[in-house]
């Protein structure tokens, strides 16, 4: 029996449960072309292949990363999210708990994995280019590699370095480091997520939260940039639907009094709180309902990401 998983969740199925309209299907809104469809949760927020692992011996291993995430990180979070969704103020354990699961949603999207990847190439490719612009210690480089590998870099070493010097010859990250990077972050963020002061978010009746692609909305009132403030800045605020009816703002703050606080009947939260995550949508906005207003918020999100564009020169820039 083939029990080889090709289909991966970047998000977990029972977390896009808590965005169901009444017949259990969500409904998608694509953020670029205004397209609407629905589907079921075990049918959303999947790509092929995209936590495989890549072994020495040639072969794909595309269980073994998407059952980990699936027994230490969600599984341990699905009892605590579901207290979560009902407003109960989380204890100890399922705070810590749901740390983890926030904090993975936050970099295990491809919005985030693509991010960070590109970032990753462009330092290898400047560390290359200061090993090459130095013949001498590029030649013990390459040297090196060749004891190491049993095999030469390059045929030509010299063609090989002016390559590098001309940036015709570019190296990229291994998917293995990527999925490693990804689990470290993971963890790392868990464990400052777990000491921010919680604050649970309760939506007026007919006044639903969204989520999307990206989920885990990372802000700082400070003016850093959206999505990019470190979590261990002071005033740091990181926002994350938790159902149709519930959200999460985690704040990086020294008031006591703030943690573990309920707020109730606050439109203007709610709104501002959908209006981040349209923004910091990569693809996809999911949804209980299929409503005109989404639809104009999308919009009106896109023409004030395309206006900010053009006044900088059509190079986009963080909000």
């Amino acid at each position: 029996m083939n029990n080889t998983k090709k289909r991966h969740h970047y998000l977990p199925k029972f977390y896009l449960d808590g965005f169901c309209d009444q017949q259990n299907m969500v409904w998608i809104y694509h953020k670029d072309t205004q397209k609407i469809h629905c589907q079921r949760p075990e049918n959303t927020a999947i790509v092929k292949n995209f936590y495989a692992i890549h072994r020495n011996d040639g072969t794909i291993d595309t269980n073994t990363f998407e059952d980990a995430l699936a027994d230490i990180v969600e599984s341990p979070a699905a009892a605590a999210l579901k207290s979560l969704r009902l407003g109960s103020v989380p204890t100890d354990e399922y705070r810590q708990h749901l740390s983890i699961l926030f904090a993975f949603m936050l970099v295990r999207t491809p919005g985030y994995r693509d991010s960070y990847e590109p970032q990753f190439n462009e330092e290898l490719d400047k560390m290359l280019k200061l090993i090459a612009a130095n013949e001498e210690y590029f030649q013990r480089w390459t040297d090196d590699y060749k004891k190491t590998n049993g095999v030469p870099l390059a045929d030509n070493i010299e063609q090989l370095r002016q390559e590098i010097l001309n940036g015709k010859f570019q190296v990229r990250v291994h998917p293995n480091f990527s999925l490693s990077t990804m689990q470290k972050l993971g963890f790392n963020c868990g464990g400052l997520l777990v000491n921010m002061k919680w604050v649970i978010i309760k939506a007026p009746k007919n006044l639903y939260f969204l989520t999307s692609d990206n989920p885990v909305i990372v802000t700082n009132p400070r003016g850093i940039g959206y999505c990019s403030p470190g979590l261990g800045l002071k005033d740091t605020r990181v926002f994350v639907p938790i159902s149709k009816e519930v959200g999460l703002l985690m704040i990086r703050s020294d008031e006591d009094k703030l943690d573990n606080q309920i707020v109730s009947n606050n439109s203007k939260i709610v709104k501002e709180m959908n209006t981040g995550i349209v923004l910091g949508a990569s693809k996809f906005i999911f949804a209980n309902e299929q409503n005109d207003k989404i639809t104009r918020l999308i919009k009106n999100v896109n023409e004030k990401i395309q206006m900010v564009n053009l006044c900088v020169g059509g190079n986009p820039i963080d909000i």
